[in-house]
Formats: C-alpha cells, sequence, structure tokens
C-alpha cells in the first residue's frame, strides 16, 4: 500500500537534519515531515514524569499542503504563526501562555506564549530537534494519517491512536490558564 511505503520512509530514512539547519535546508514544496528528538532525556529534564517518549524518538508528523518551508520551519520551528506542535512542545517544556492570554479572541484553542518563552523553545528547538521531510503530493493527507496512526507520535493528538494523556492535559491546563479572566 502508498500510505504504509511513504509512511515508512519518512519515519525510517536517517538522514535527518539538526532543526537549526532547516531554514537553510527544507525545499519550499509541498510534503510531509517529521520531527524527532535526539535524546528521550531532552525531554525529560524539564518534564520527569514523561515515558511515553518512543524508541525513534519520534514527536510529531506533519502535512505541508503547500510549502514545507512555510509549515515545517516557520509554523512549527519558529512559531511564527499558530502551531499545535509549538504548543504541545511548550507545555511538555513547562512553559505557559500568559493568563487571560485569549481572553476576547474568537479562537480559543490556539494559545501563545509570551515572547521571551517563545524565544527559549526555540532556542531548545534548534539544541534538541531533527526533521526529517518527503517532497511528495499525491495522497498526502491519507499518508499522513496513516504514518501518524502506524506511529503514534508523542506530539500528535489527532488521529493518534494511542494520544499522550499527558499532553492533552498540559495543553488543556495552557488553554484553562490562557482563557482565565484577571
Amino acid at each position: 500500500m502508498y500510505e504504509e511505503h511513504i509512511a515508512a520512509l519518512l519515519i525510517d530514512n536517517k538522514s535527518r537534519c539538526p532543526a537549526r539547519e532547516a531554514e537553510q535546508r527544507v525545499p519550499p514544496t509541498p510534503g510531509l515531515y517529521a520531527i524527532f528528538v535526539n535524546s528521550a532525556d531532552a525531554l525529560r529534564q524539564p518534564s520527569p514524569g514523561l515515558c511515553a517518549i518512543p524508541q525513534n524518538k519520534l514527536l510529531y508528523i506533519g502535512i505541508a499542503t503547500k510549502s514545507l518551508v512555510a509549515r515545517l520551519v516557520e509554523q512549527d520551528l519558529h512559531h511564527l504563526k499558530a502551531s499545535s506542535f509549538f504548543r504541545s512542545l511548550g507545555a511538555v517544556l513547562g512553559f505557559k501562555p500568559p493568563v487571560g492570554s485569549l481572553l476576547g479572541r474568537k479562537n480559543q484553542y490556539n494559545y501563545r506564549f509570551s515572547p521571551s518563552d517563545t524565544g527559549t523553545i526555540i532556542e531548545w528547538i534548534n539544541a534538541h530537534l531533527l526533521v526529517q521531510w518527503l517532497c511528495t503530493s499525491r495522497a498526502l493527507a491519507a499518508v499522513e494519517k496513516e504514518a501518524i496512526r502506524q506511529h503514534s507520535p508523542f506530539l500528535n493528538i489527532t488521529h493518534n491512536p494511542t494520544p499522550s494523556p499527558e499532553v492533552k492535559r498540559l495543553r488543556a491546563l495552557c488553554r484553562t490558564l490562557a482563557r482565565q479572566g484577571p
């Protein structure tokens, strides 16, 4: 099956790029991407209770329907736009959004961290994460869904048959804080 084959290629390929080099190396084409941590201990240090980090250190699988640069680099690694990956990672690393920061906003889910916390998270990403991508436009959504279903990345919630209860709890806590009034 095409989806299983592409999902395996995305995860099994060992030519991973350090996140700090992604801006120069990731192409501006559609594709799939995977984000890995270089050491499970890098996540356990700020969050000692984490135990669900897989052997392959896979954290997230995503899809870029238009541009890998826009989605992976600018959105997920640099947080220039809303990013589920960035929100989950920041929560797992122990960061919280400013209290009340979602008050009056139409979208009550896309909390953001303070500018200084965002900078610290980006520094952590550059020091500890690796990325892998495949440029493909055929059946992207089906492949992404199959890859998440098959590999259960730690920070993916949607399509994951075994989402991390800890990640879900931490994200809910961040949303609650960001929705609180003064």
